[in-house]
């Protein structure tokens, strides 16, 4: 009786598990979240843990699906890039500052960031040159400025310190545009340490590299502006899935153009709050052995602007979503989301989803977008889905390489309609057709050029 009641419990077991996956594959999730699930709710039933572990074994084992606990023991490895050597003809080529201008540098007016943060006034630049800087945090308080690192790029290493308990530099309430500058290994107690804390005002970063760090960049939400332009955000994370590429809080406005973002710690590459979203222009790549959550996480929803991007999220990452689009929770009073010529690639086999809507959404429109491997679609919303392409991995030059440019034009594509009034202004981003880019933006981020047009 006893045997015939265990073959029955593994027979229901097995029909529960098929049943199961192919519901979560119909939903757009992967086997393996179906066993993660599944670990979870047989917690405190050690009998029926022991009829399904050696089941849920077998299947991981055929998917590559780890348990969540040997994904979390694996070490996520950032490789170290050594201080770099400053080419000393570049800075001695340099002008002498004018007034307005204080430079930081062995030999100049300033030794210390710190020194130059505390001393500038509103309107004034400071210029940083090029080197290694270590331990050099600061909080910058004026209402307007500009930093830059001059004669190449100002590498900044946290060495263990930061400003306020937060960040390698505060900015606390000011216009502020930050070009040129390096932000490596940002981190403090509550995992939450970042290249740059923004906490009011607007911020521009241009041509910057945040490396290593808990959060790239950070805000509160009374900043009323952050855009990024030119700029890679690599290997962030504190591995608590809380920390992201760049993790925008519920403010007006976040632009961001021609950056590449990749390997994030379970975080996601990007995530933001703020009512209005543009993301155009951008390489997000989860890349070999990632584990990256979501790219793109609009939790609060709004109106976003999703256009020209290479999406790519691996095998072994985090969640089985590229985009997800308010599944926290409506904040604003506008929501919609239109997604145009992005390509969209899935490396997991056993499925995903390339867009997740929660519902409550007014509008979803995607249009002539590349959507590469296992997935669809899954919206809550009235969606509009225009000449959106199913890609095969032959059509692009090297995809293993997560080169997908393509190897000829695809045609045809829907011209005939009109983007929503509050989509970015032609001539303020790159527009695709001046580039006679295909059906989506399949670039690597820098191959073109981007320039910031006041709308």
């Amino acid at each position: 009786m006893r045997k015939l009641l265990v073959i029955i419990t593994l027979g229901l077991v097995c029909v529960s598990l098929i049943c199961g996956s192919v519901a979560y594959i119909i939903i757009g999730k992967t086997p393996g979240e179906l066993l993660d699930y599944a670990d979870v709710r047989l917690q405190g039933h050690p009998k029926l843990e022991w009829i399904a572990a050696p089941i849920f074994s077998v299947v991981r084992q055929i998917t590559a699906q780890p348990k969540l606990e040997e994904r979390l023991a694996k070490t996520f490895h950032v490789p170290i890039l050594s201080p770099f050597s400053i080419d000393k003809s570049l800075v001695e080529a340099l002008p002498k500052p004018s007034a307005d201008v204080l430079r930081v540098g062995p030999g100049q007016q300033y030794l210390s960031i710190a020194e130059a943060a505390r001393t500038a006034k509103d309107g004034q630049v400071v210029e940083i040159l090029a080197g290694n800087y270590f331990g050099e945090v600061a909080v910058w308080s004026q209402r307007k400025l500009t930093i830059r690192g001059i004669g190449g790029r100002a590498r900044l290493y946290a060495n263990g310190q930061s400003a306020e308990g937060k960040a390698i530099w505060v900015f606390r309430n000011g216009d502020f545009v930050v070009e040129n500058i390096e932000f490596f290994d940002a981190k403090v107690s509550d995992n939450n340490g970042a290249g740059i804390r923004a906490e009011a005002g607007s911020l521009i970063v241009q041509n910057c590299l945040f490396y290593g760090n808990q959060n790239g960049i950070l805000t509160s939400d009374k900043l009323a502006l952050l855009e990024v332009l030119g700029s890679e955000f690599a290997y962030s994370g504190a591995g608590d899935g809380q920390s992201h590429g760049i993790y925008v809080g519920p403010i007006a406005e976040f632009r961001a153009f021609g950056n590449y973002f990749h390997h994030s710690n379970r975080g996601h590459l990007i995530k933001s709050r703020a009512e209005k979203n543009t993301i155009a222009y951008n390489r997000l790549t989860d890349e070999t052995n990632g584990r990256a959550s979501y790219e793109i996480d609009l939790p609060n929803a709004g109106r976003a602007f999703v256009g020209f991007n290479l999406i790519q999220q691996s095998a072994t990452g985090e969640n089985s979503t590229l985009i997800s689009f308010g599944v926290e929770g409506l904040r604003w009073q506008q929501n919609e989301l239109w997604l145009e010529k992005n390509t969209l690639v899935n490396d997991n086999p056993w499925g995903g989803t390339f867009l997740r809507v929660a519902k409550g959404v007014s509008n979803v429109t995607a249009v002539n977008n590349l959507m590469v491997g296992q997935g669809g679609y899954q919206s809550g919303a009235t969606s509009n889905i225009i000449d959106n392409i199913d890609a095969e991995w032959r059509w692009f030059i090297l995809p293993q390489r997560l080169n997908y440019h393509l190897k000829n034009i695809i045609s045809p594509v829907a011209t005939n309609y009109a983007r929503p009034e509050w989509s970015p202004k032609p001539g303020y981003y790159i527009d695709a057709t001046q580039y006679k880019l295909d059906p989506a933006a399949i670039h690597f981020a820098g191959a073109l050029p981007v320039q910031r047009v006041e709308q």
